[in-house]
């Protein structure tokens, strides 16, 4: 799911904090601090290639910054980021090479990537996503190609222009892919069934591999390789392989991101506070992430909910990265923490 990672969109909601000065430590439950600002923040973030933390966050108001946070040690550096406007909205592309940054910067209704490698951004040109509000699903950025899933339609940058190589009036999705394959899949037109077509590096789209008449996959597919992924669809998980849509276990809800893993998760309501489980080969297994219940208790402080937070998980779903924001002393104070996943218990009971 990429609310977003990612969600990935991305570019989830922002709180308008109160600042309220109590001359307390920060709670230490809340992890590291990242950056406070006496207005209010807003936060896309999601792992990189590498599998450290990309925080891009606006000062609300104020201007822009990327932060690279190393999971193992909790230190960040700070980078410079694409360049935003203040009020601009954002979706993550997953850059697949470790060093690799992606964004889909939309500004006045216009999508445009942005993509940083070697230390320097480069823009594309826009995506063509026609006429209303952009709805970016989910963003890739592989073997020199670049790939957006918005509205319906499923985008190809070839290095030269933006090419459509599957046509549907359903939603078209980004499956697993490798360094010649692409895998996109919708439902067919003329009947409703699962169409998994792996697109060519020149963007040309082969004969599809079908499935049953359940409709389009719900939510996002990128996970496994181009040999094998996991996708949501009438209620249920689907493995896609070169030659058959095989269904798996009954779910509700959607899949995170986890390209090129064999392990994906899935959240059972849209909410994040639901709980999270593991994913492989179209069989639910155990529970990685419990309910999650954003409160704190520390010995310093009155037990309250937190502003906000953002889970993400790794790109191979073994760690959970948690990015909060919580008034203290005056400010609004974005912190995060790192989890090993299973998780026992909620994160914030931990």
């Amino acid at each position: 799911m990429l609310v977003g990672l990612l969600g990935l969109a991305a570019c989830d909601g922002w709180p308008d904090l109160e600042p309220s000065s109590t001359d307390t430590p920060l709670d230490p439950d809340l992890g590291v601090e990242l950056a406070r600002t006496p207005r209010s923040f807003r936060v896309a973030s999601g792992f990189d290639g590498g599998g450290r933390l990309l925080v891009l966050y606006e000062d609300r108001g104020a201007g822009w910054s990327l932060l690279r946070v190393d999971p193992d040690s909790g230190a960040s550096e700070r980078l410079t980021p694409p360049p935003l406007a203040v009020g601009d909205t954002v979706a993550p592309i997953r850059a697949i090479e470790p060093d690799a940054i992606g964004y889909v910067v939309i500004h006045d209704g216009v999508a445009t990537p942005w993509l940083r490698d070697g230390g320097s951004w480069r823009a594309l040109p826009p995506v063509p996503t026609g006429e209303g509000p952009v709805d970016i699903g989910a963003a890739l950025a592989h073997d020199g190609r670049v790939y957006v899933a918005e509205g319906t339609t499923a985008w190809m940058w070839t290095g030269d222009a933006w090419i459509e190589p599957v046509g549907s009036s359903a939603r078209v999705v980004l499956g697993g892919f490798d360094a010649t394959t692409q895998w996109m899949v919708t439902a067919r037109d003329e009947d409703g069934a699962l169409a998994a077509y792996p697109v060519s590096p020149a963007g040309v789209a082969g004969a599809p591999v079908l499935g049953p008449a359940v409709g389009p996959p719900v939510g996002g597919a990128l996970n496994g390789s181009a040999s094998s992924f996991q996708l949501v669809a009438g209620g249920a998980v689907y493995v896609v392989t070169p030659t058959a849509i095989t269904a798996g276990d009954g779910v509700s809800g959607t899949l995170w991101s986890t390209p090129g893993s064999a392990t994906t998760l899935v959240s059972t309501e849209s909410d994040t506070s639901s709980p999270w489980t593991f994913v492989v080969g179209g069989a639910v297994g155990e529970v990685a992430v419990p309910t999650v219940s954003p409160m704190v208790d520390c010995p310093t402080c009155t037990p309250h909910q937190v502003n906000f937070y953002q889970a993400r998980p790794s790109g191979d779903a073994s760690r959970l990265a948690l990015v909060m924001v919580d008034a203290d002393d005056g400010y609004a104070v974005m912190t995060v923490r790192f989890f090993d996943l299973p998780l026992a218990v909620d994160p914030f009971a931990s």
